[in-house]
């Protein structure tokens, strides 16, 4: 490989991952705080980054909280679903769900 392709390669990779550490830091903040108080600074703070940093990654609170609520949803969803496809009864079924 090329330097200029490895070094573009991990450009993107360290990019990538400090996108999903901005992520998770902001669920962090979220559950900590709520949505509706978190800020961005709280955010940015969370995740050892510059504001101007978090900012170039995700310009609104809005996008981020969208964004982990979705990621939930999807991860809810599968459960549900390997949930409903095992053997058992209806009620076998809900407490697995609740545990």
């Amino acid at each position: 490989m090329i330097p200029k392709d490895r070094y573009q390669k991990e450009r993107a990779e360290a990019k990538r991952q400090r996108q999903v550490h901005i992520i998770q830091s902001a669920k962090a903040v979220f559950l900590r705080k709520g949505i509706e108080r978190s800020t961005m600074n709280d955010i940015a703070e969370e995740a050892n980054i510059g504001i101007a940093t978090l900012f170039r990654y995700f310009p609104k609170k809005e996008q981020l909280a969208r964004l982990i609520v979705v990621q939930v949803l999807n991860e809810t969803r599968d459960v549900f679903n390997q949930i409903s496809e095992m053997g058992g009864t209806c009620f076998e079924k809900m407490d697995e769900l609740l545990d």
